[in-house]
Formats: C-alpha cells, structure tokens, sequence
C-alpha cells in the first residue's frame, strides 16, 4: 500500500539560499505530501562552480526518480545564477551507486581527494 500512496502524492521541492560563513550556500527539502524525504546542501564556489556537497534521498523512496528530480532542481537554480560548472563532492569510491547515478546524469570523475583515509571523487557535470 506504502508504494500507492508514494505515486499519488506530489513531490515539493523546497530550495533555500543565502550567505552562510562567507559562502554563498543552499538547501533543498524534498517532501512527497507532508513526509520529508530528503535533503541536499552545497554551496557556489567563487570560481563560479555550483557544489553538491550532500544529497540524500532516504532509503524508502529511492528508485522513484526523486533524486533526479531534485537534481533538476537544483541544476535549474545553478542556471539561473550563471554558475560555469555543477560538481559532485566527496564522492566516496566505495559508493558505486551514486557514482552510476551520476555519471547516468552525464558527470564525469575529475579528480581524487584523499579525505580522512578516505579516497573520495570530485565529478563534474558541465
């Protein structure tokens, strides 16, 4: 029954913006109905780059699109401030199914960062 209700109820996409700590930063809200579920957060470089720092779409409702479309949303929102570029940050190696995610979105691996014994990708999205 769970999955009904999830295609009869609209997606809300609700993008803030603003300086935080000298950045420009942003959060995006995904709700279906009044259920929250998920949340992205980046910020715009000053080189003009539109970073992702963050998605997540919670485990019940990934598969059903909501990530792309919140993607969309926030693509839209780095048009619309003329940003050169859309990067991916802190892309874990180990996290295979954002990268085909990702790379599906077009976004390619441009970089390694080595973060906490960690090795993480930058993608970017141009």
């Amino acid at each position: 029954m769970l999955n009904f209700f999830k295609k009869n109820k609209e997606l809300n996409l609700i993008y803030n913006s603003g300086v935080t700590l000298g950045l420009y930063s942003f959060h995006l809200k995904a709700f279906l109905g009044n259920d929250k579920i998920g949340n992205a957060y980046g910020d715009i470089e000053s080189k003009g780059n539109f970073r992702l720092v963050k998605i997540d779409v919670y485990q019940d409702y990934r598969n059903n699109g909501y990530g792309n479309r919140m993607i969309e949303k926030l693509l839209a929102a780095a048009r619309e401030d003329k940003c050169a570029s859309f990067v991916f940050v802190g892309v874990s190696h180990s996290n295979t199914a954002a990268i085909r995610f990702y790379e599906r979105l077009g976004a390619v691996r441009e970089a390694i960062l080595d973060c906490h014994d960690k090795s993480n990708y930058v993608m970017t999205l141009n």
